[in-house]
């Protein structure tokens, strides 16, 4: 729901707001046909998940034009909530299969239920925009934010985004118009910075604080379960914004009294002050697979070319054309201090193989490249391959790259 209220001439409040609200249930029962259910007796789940998302921002808007000269002002302030929780029930052992998952105290074994509730995400947003227009020919756009999020520690939690761009209509030039081509010719440059607070976190526990998960172990011999904890991340308090800074360059055109439009443009991203937010994977020792950091810096130069054609416009038939290309180039331009290499373990085309080291983050190539041994075909019958001297016909045969006979990383 929204609503606007102009409070003078030219001076417009606006407030809008919104809830997202999701409840799954999901049932499932495993029965005597199958033979994990006649080992059992039949097996019954039932799990409820709920999600709530609410999002209110409002701002005011004020329109002044003097002359040729036009500005539009806009500031404002955004607030959103995230929330989920669950709960599960498991039992087994039942007389029949007729009550399916609907009745678990019917079984004659029942397991612990489950349940949890994540901390809330919280983001809130203070922004502002300056729209200028001069004799609708030369066009100008300031904006800025600071965004505040829970996913980051105290006193790390906020930061502030800035971005401008300036674009310049040439379609009353009359040297333009001599030239009797375009139909629209505008010329765009823009620079700004953009974050990024998303990481990937255990069960949406913030990354600076260390997070703890159910563990039960036995601690004598035949003697009782005991039910503890233990962590389950490692935390890091020194994680800040991932930003990005852009600059984009582009040429919009039509021709043909626009029936044929064309935009062209270039831009280069990188990351800055080495804030690229990454789970990076730590040693075993540390107890957990894996950290949340800033870990460097990466950045994406491209091209994009879209042409969008009215081919046929009648009262009876319409035909229109859209084609669009783009190319990118991607790189790891640097590590943040402490971080030399970021490779994951992942899974293989013949499955997951742990300790394995598939891909990485190498300086000076793209984000995530394939890394491992080369393949170079099949061993086949009769053959000898001393750097694997126990395969057989048909085994991948892999590269010897230093050659001394033997298979190693």
């Amino acid at each position: 729901m929204y609503f606007d209220y102009e409070i003078i001439k030219n001076l417009t409040y606006h407030i809008d707001g919104g809830v997202e609200y999701s409840s799954t249930d999901q049932g499932k029962y495993t029965p005597r046909t199958l033979s994990v259910g006649a080992v059992n007796n039949g097996i019954a789940s039932e799990a409820i998940t709920t999600s709530t998302r609410w999002l209110v921002q409002q701002y005011l808007t004020y329109k002044y034009t003097y002359q040729k000269h036009s500005f539009n002002l806009l500031a404002g302030t955004s607030n959103q909530r995230d929330e989920l929780s669950g709960l599960t029930g498991n039992a087994r052992g039942f007389v029949n299969d007729n009550l399916l998952y609907y009745n678990l105290g019917s079984g004659s074994t029942l397991a612990a239920p489950s349940s949890f509730k994540n901390p809330p995400y919280l983001l809130t947003s203070y922004f502002g925009r300056i729209n200028y227009s001069f004799n609708s020919e030369i066009l100008a756009t300031v904006n800025a934010r600071r965004d505040q999020s829970s996913l980051f520690g105290p006193g790390k939690r906020s930061d502030n985004f800035f971005s401008g761009a300036v674009a310049w209509r040439l379609m009353d030039k009359e040297f333009i118009k001599n030239l009797n081509t375009f139909s629209n010719l505008k010329v765009r440059v823009g620079y700004g910075t953009a974050g990024n607070d998303r990481i990937s976190t255990t069960n949406s526990i913030p990354p600076y604080i260390a997070a703890l998960g159910i563990y039960s172990t036995v601690l004598s011999p035949g003697g009782a379960l005991q039910i503890g904890f233990e962590p389950t991340s490692l935390p890091n308090n020194g994680l800040v914004w991932e930003k990005t800074g852009q600059l984009n360059v582009g040429l919009d055109m039509g021709f043909a009294k626009g029936r044929i439009n064309a935009s062209l443009d270039f831009y280069s991203k990188k990351t800055a002050d080495n804030s690229l937010l990454f789970n990076i994977p730590v040693g075993q020792w540390w107890g957990l697979g894996s950290q949340s950091i800033n870990a460097g810096s990466i950045s994406n130069k491209g091209i994009e070319l879209s042409i969008n054609t009215d081919n046929i416009r009648s009262k009876d038939l319409t035909w229109s054309t859209n084609f669009n290309i783009s190319f990118n180039k991607q790189k790891v331009v640097s590590f943040a201090p402490g971080v030399s290499l970021i490779s994951a373990n992942t899974a293989n085309p013949s499955g997951t193989v742990s300790g394995q080291e598939f891909t990485r983050a190498v300086i000076g190539k793209e984000l995530g490249v394939l890394y491992g041994y080369q393949y170079i075909g099949v061993v086949k019958t009769g053959e000898k391959y001393n750097a694997q001297p126990n395969s057989k016909p048909g085994d991948p045969k892999y590269a010897d790259l230093d050659g001394d006979g033997e298979l190693d990383d």
